[in-house]
């Protein structure tokens, strides 16, 4: 079992407990999505459930698809906290900013995109 003998000086339980959060980070999407769908579903008409099920499908795509750069900047924090390399964290930490900016302001800014999106959730 050499497999599971590790030499890092962190315990299993310490990685175990810095996990937490990120386990409720990924749980934070789809009870959203399962909360609105609980509340629209009571309500009278039905139209109200449909909108809040596409709603819901189209934030949770957009949410994964950036999900990458949650993922990989963690992973790339860490082993430049591993090394100590605290000038690689900061240079990791606002290219990736960067990017977050550049793709929210090519994509959300867009008029064009906005009037047929407003347009199709219009009921």
């Amino acid at each position: 079992m050499e497999l599971f003998k590790s030499s890092s000086k962190f315990s299993k339980k310490q990685i175990i407990l810095l996990s937490i959060p990120v386990f409720f980070s990924n749980m934070a999407i789809p009870l959203v999505g399962m909360v609105d769908t609980g509340l629209m579903g009571n309500l009278s008409e039905t139209k109200y459930l449909a909108a809040t099920s596409i709603a819901t499908s189209v934030m949770t795509m957009i949410v994964w698809s950036f999900g990458f750069l949650r993922m990989g900047t963690v992973g790339i924090v860490a082993q430049a906290y591993g090394r100590s390399d605290y000038r690689e964290i900061v240079k990791t930490i606002l290219r990736n900013i960067a990017l977050a900016l550049f793709a929210r302001y090519s994509n959300i800014t867009q008029n064009r995109y906005y009037h047929c999106i407003s347009n199709f959730f219009c009921l």
